[in-house]
């Protein structure tokens, strides 16, 4: 009969004796073990006689959880995966699981690792937040509980308008930019304008799988005034905006065709605008220097969704060359183009 010992029953425990069988050199015998929070080692002995010993370690079932990347884009999946420290016994070995934030990240209360293996991959999937959170998942098997953290951040870092100003009827570009790459799918961007009269947007833009962000158009409508707008663009409760201002258009040019003509003879003046004018059209001062020798209208309306106008100038005899200043007026721009008169002779 040989004598046994264990150096912290705590942790394992062994026969208080064994025999030995007659005619044998050795017998085994069953060490019962205590789960364990950490690694813990102890030392076996046997005596009969002789004292031998030996040092047993006892590590933890559970090794750990993991995920796969540390941040993850509210809305989106996350693998993570759970690790044990041997192969799990016959019918499996059930860890069980919490999260500290279960309305951004929700966790199943147990997965099972199957018999046989020693770890289990699975799939979990966040929420939308319209603020960056930290998670932390706990895993608990026994008295071993081992825990990781990850960061949902909210869906949008950023939206933004380019050009932020411009007139009317020109096309913008808006730019939604995410915190990290689109999931599986894309990700879907609502949009919304604040004055879609001056300035309209599309109702969603979509950015790609693995994309961080997206472009779209943002059409734009002749004004008569200067229009301040708000771009807004919400995706699971995060909201960015951008402001955009739609402008009238002012004078750019005039232009006269013929810009020389024999008294007597008309000529034809173009007024010419930065953008479309508004409904109702755009009223165009017009003068001369020489209303004597050269008459033009008092003014020249562009019409609504046009750029440009024409406008007669008729011009009177002359017994020498003369030159008239034609000019065009729209608030504080003024263009002025000269006009050659000649005699007939």
């Amino acid at each position: 009969m040989v004598n046994l010992r264990s150096s912290k029953t705590s942790v394992a425990t062994v026969p208080d004796s064994v025999t030995i069988p007659e005619g044998a050199t050795q017998t085994n015998f069953n060490i019962s073990t205590v789960p364990q929070k950490t690694n813990a080692f102890l030392v076996i002995s046997a005596s009969g006689g002789v004292t031998q010993s030996n040092t047993l370690g006892v590590v933890p079932m559970l090794g750990g959880i993991s995920l796969i990347a540390s941040s993850v884009v509210g809305g989106g999946p996350i693998s993570a995966a759970v690790v044990l420290n041997a192969n799990a016994p016959a019918a499996g070995t059930t860890v069980t699981l919490s999260s500290n934030k279960p309305s951004v990240l929700p966790v199943p209360a147990s997965v099972t690792v199957p018999e046989g293996a020693s770890q289990l991959v699975f799939t979990l999937t966040t929420n939308p937040t319209s603020a960056n959170a930290t998670v932390t998942i706990q895993a608990s098997l026994g008295s071993t509980i081992t825990s990781t953290s990850v960061t949902v951040t909210q869906v949008l870092a950023s939206l933004s308008v380019s050009p932020n100003s411009t007139v009317g009827g020109n096309n913008a570009h808006g730019t939604v930019t995410l915190t990290g790459p689109a999931y599986a799918g894309g990700v879907s961007v609502s949009l919304s304008s604040s004055n879609s009269s001056a300035a309209a947007v599309p109702s969603n833009v979509t950015v790609p799988a693995g994309a961080t962000k997206a472009t779209f158009n943002v059409s734009t409508m002749p004004v008569a005034s200067a229009t301040p707008g708000t771009i807004t663009a919400n995706s699971g409760g995060s909201i960015k905006s951008a402001t955009l201002t739609v402008t009238a258009p002012v004078l750019s040019s005039l232009s006269l065709s013929p810009s020389t003509v024999v008294g007597g003879a008309g000529s034809t003046g173009t007024v010419k605008l930065t953008g479309a004018a508004p409904s109702g059209g755009i009223s165009v001062s017009l003068s001369s220097s020489n209303p004597s020798v050269a008459t033009v209208p008092s003014s020249v309306t562009v019409a609504s969704g046009e750029s440009s106008a024409t406008f007669n100038i008729d011009t009177a005899s002359v017994s020498n060359s003369t030159s008239v200043s034609i000019a065009a007026s729209l608030g504080s721009a003024v263009k002025m183009s000269p006009l050659k008169v000649t005699s007939a002779h």
